[in-house]
């Protein structure tokens, strides 16, 4: 059996947002994006035809242009959510200013920021445990919550390093940039089967409803196959 590519095979640029085996229902969703959506559709046939339509965010502007009311959205949360999460977004503007200086290219917004969201990110991690099973849970809420408008992954490993360096001040991640050749780093052998996991949980947690129309056909097609088993 084959796989359906979360990002469109041919454009990174665009992502996964609607699935069904039936045109009609592909071209009534195409009609029904505004402007600021460009989109792309591919074809699939995993046991049978089915459409996938990828989207990307037209003229989304650089993260660092991105103008909403903070002040707005802490007056909503406790005192203790306020201040982690300030200094969560502190983290991420610097993150976002190193990969601008680095790359030399603003980092392109894909979707606003959700700053609501991310109290939940906290209330739903367990403080209970060593400091490295928090840290981990506080990354992974982080990451699935995706509140953020680019860098969701870099700034939850950001925030493990914050936490950890908060117990123990002489605490600093893994260097994770030594390049040994051209393009080529000393990390990515190892981390990659990680990040491709944690991408690949986060998009069917994300995405598994757009997929209720291959599932119940996967059913139904086992169900067929055990009446017959049974005849």
């Amino acid at each position: 059996m084959g796989h359906v590519y979360y990002h469109h095979p041919g454009d990174k640029q665009f992502s996964l947002d609607f699935v069904h085996p039936a045109p009609a229902k592909i071209v009534s969703k195409i009609v029904d994006y505004g402007d600021d959506v460009a989109v792309k559709v591919q074809k699939y046939d995993i046991d049978e035809p089915f459409y996938v339509i990828y989207t990307s965010r037209v003229g989304g502007g650089p993260v660092q242009e991105i103008d909403f009311n903070l002040n707005e959205s802490l007056s909503e949360m406790s005192a203790d959510n306020s201040t982690i999460i300030v200094r969560l977004l502190e983290i991420y503007r610097a993150l976002i200013a190193q990969n601008e200086e680095e790359e030399g290219t603003p980092v392109e917004a894909y979707k606003n920021i959700d700053v609501d969201a991310l109290p939940d990110v906290l209330d739903r991690t367990s403080w209970e445990g060593s400091a490295t099973d928090v840290a981990g849970r506080l990354a992974s809420n982080l990451i699935l919550k995706h509140a953020l408008p680019n860098a969701n992954h870099r700034t939850a490993v950001a925030l493990i390093q914050f936490y950890l360096r908060r117990l123990n001040p002489d605490f600093a991640m893994p260097e994770t940039s030594v390049e040994t050749d051209p393009e080529s780093y000393d990390w990515r052998e190892w981390v990659n089967e990680y990040i491709n996991e944690s991408k690949r949980l986060l998009t069917v947690r994300r995405k598994n409803v757009l997929f209720k129309h291959c599932i119940a056909s996967v059913r139904g097609r086992l169900s067929e196959n055990t009446q017959s088993r049974s005849i």
